[in-house]
Formats: structure tokens, sequence, C-alpha cells
């Protein structure tokens, strides 16, 4: 299980402060992408971490894995 952590929505107007609920590793399976907010460099390490996780698992051996990276309009956006 990919397990529970505070999470942050941002956007121009708001931020929520909440609770991820984690994911059972039988639901993992139907994962087929995984997004990036390219623009919370704050955050990326947590993604990182995350993907990572998400990557070793035996589970997941041989299922493509599509990875985005949203907001990258943003000035403030990694480039790579």
């Amino acid at each position: 299980m990919i397990a529970p952590d505070e999470i942050q929505a941002v956007d121009e107007e708001s931020t929520v402060d909440g609770l991820g609920v984690g994911v059972p590793n039988d639901l993992i399976r139907a994962v087929h992408g995984y997004v990036v907010d390219a623009a919370d460099r704050d955050g990326i390490p947590i993604s990182r971490s995350e993907l990572l996780d998400l990557l070793i698992k035996p589970s997941l051996n041989g299922i493509p894995l599509l990875i985005l990276g949203n907001k990258i309009d943003k000035s403030e956006a990694l480039s790579k």
C-alpha cells in the first residue's frame, strides 16, 4: 500500500490541506499513468519517491507507465 500522508492542493485562489488516504496494492495495478506537477518544485522529492516506489513493485513489472508533466506552461515549471 502507498502509505497515507499529508497532501496540499493549491490553485490561484486557495490552498486546501488534507490527508491522502493511500492506495491498496490491488488497486495500483489499474494505474497506467503518473502525473507530476512540474511547477511544484518543493513537491518534486515526494513525487519522485512515490514514482520510484511504484516502479519497483513486482506486481507492476511489465505494465507500461505513462509519466506526464502537468503545468509545464508555468514560468516556475521544471523544463525536464
